[in-house]
């Protein structure tokens, strides 16, 4: 039925309607239609914010899905690096760990070249001694058409001079290569150790003073390190200032280690020792190098003394002169950040 304008109908909100095979006056209802639209209209607007809160609800999703995944990934990569350093760190047959023998392949990089090279040369030298030895012999033996003595003879002792050498040059080498690596390998048992600042009560490892301060370890027992600190105490400030920080370790009980500590003033010249028997082993690693015992060094204080680029810069038994570490530190050139010559 459509609405057709013009009159007739005298009844107020009707009007002549017509569709289909009829026609005639007809009422409007339009709180009927207005009341549609509006709850088309609400309908919408319900379906808008049904919308909006799934497109918010979709996106918190995405966003919680990427969080954990950088959290996987992350635990991922920490387990990998964790699993990496253990391999590194885990010693061979011979006592050293791939880190270390990859430090010393760093400090010596044409090691394997020349050991290649020598047991290359022994090997020829070796095979065409062989050669020039079977004629030495065959003429030795009269047989008739051979290279004379007086070639074969010295192309034999050549060529045993050529093997000898490598030998030798060979076992220098590989010498020369444990000492690398012991030094190494105890260099990292030591940078493994942790002490607590005095002065700010933060634990680190020894490593972490690499490049910023120099520690002086001194080792003995109980009445020996507080007679070595008596003697550094007046000069605590100046050592200070030349980034010198002395860590006492007292051999003996936990309470000989706490009365030798609460007789001295804290302060950033001075670090405790944290984890007594990770010290006591490395301490009993250190003498055993030495190849010393507990009763020959009592009474004797062991000083370690490390420089700023974490290798160890002297060791000595018995208190060192400060006034003369200071004085030999001053001497250093201002640019030399790493506490060498």
């Amino acid at each position: 039925m459509a609405f057709v304008g013009g009159s007739g109908c005298a009844a107020v909100g009707q009007r002549w309607c017509s569709g289909g095979n009829r026609s005639g006056c007809c009422t409007v209802r339009r709180g009927a239609s207005f009341g549609g639209r509006s709850k088309r209209v609400a309908t919408r607007g319900m379906q808008m914010v049904d919308g909006k809160e799934k497109k918010n609800a979709a996106g918190a999703a995405k966003e919680i899905a990427v969080s954990m995944d950088d959290e996987i990934n992350e635990d991922i990569k920490n387990a990998s690096a964790s699993t990496s350093n253990k391999m590194l760190d885990t010693p061979d047959y011979k006592g050293y760990s791939m880190r270390t023998r990859l430090r010393e392949e760093t400090e010596a990089p044409f090691r394997k070249v020349r050991l290649f090279v020598y047991s290359a040369s022994a090997a020829s030298a070796a095979l065409g001694g062989f050669v020039s030895l079977t004629r030495v012999i065959a003429a030795l033996s009269g047989v008739q058409g051979t290279q004379p003595l007086d070639e074969t003879i010295p192309n034999v002792l050549i060529d045993l001079g050529v093997v000898l050498a490598a030998v030798v040059l060979i076992r220098i080498d590989n010498a020369a290569g444990r000492k690398r690596l012991d030094r190494l390998s105890r260099g990292a048992a030591l940078a493994k150790l942790k002490v607590e600042n005095t002065d700010t009560g933060v634990v680190n490892k020894l490593s972490a003073f690499r490049l910023n301060q120099r520690p002086v370890l001194v080792c003995g027992d109980a009445d020996t390190v507080n007679t070595v600190m008596a003697d550094a105490f007046p000069l605590r400030r100046k050592l200070a200032e030349r980034d010198v920080i002395l860590v006492p370790f007292v051999t003996g009980s936990n309470a000989a280690d706490d009365a030798v500590f609460d007789s001295w003033e804290a302060g950033p010249w001075l670090a405790r020792p944290v984890g007594k028997e990770e010290w006591g082993l490395w301490f009993k690693q250190e003498l055993d190098n030495a190849k010393l015992t507990f009763s020959k060094v009592r009474g004797t204080a062991m000083v370690i003394i490390v420089r700023k680029d974490g290798r160890v810069g002297a060791r000595s038994m018995g208190p060192p002169m400060w006034q003369k570490l200071i004085e030999e530190l001053d001497a250093l050139p201002q640019k030399d950040r790493f506490g060498r010559p």
